[in-house]
């Protein structure tokens, strides 16, 4: 339930924020930096596939539970 606790904690009534998935160690492999000239300053992004694997695994976890619960 560890990625399933991380997406609980976002804020996420606009949008998600870069800063918020880096507090987190399961959700921070999705912002990348990228420098494209040395003297240029860096630019995040957000890998949008890595999120989605993710989202989809936390899926996966609280199917699980719930058919844990159901079978009690």
């Amino acid at each position: 339930m560890d990625v399933c606790n991380c997406i609980k904690s976002l804020d996420i009534t606009e949008c998600i924020k870069k800063e918020e998935l880096r507090m987190y160690p399961c959700l921070a492999d999705t912002v990348y930096t990228v420098k494209i000239y040395e003297d240029d300053d860096t630019c995040e992004y957000i890998n949008n596939d890595k999120l989605i694997t993710i989202l989809f695994r936390a899926v996966q976890e609280l199917k699980k539970e719930i058919d844990t619960l159901k079978a009690n």
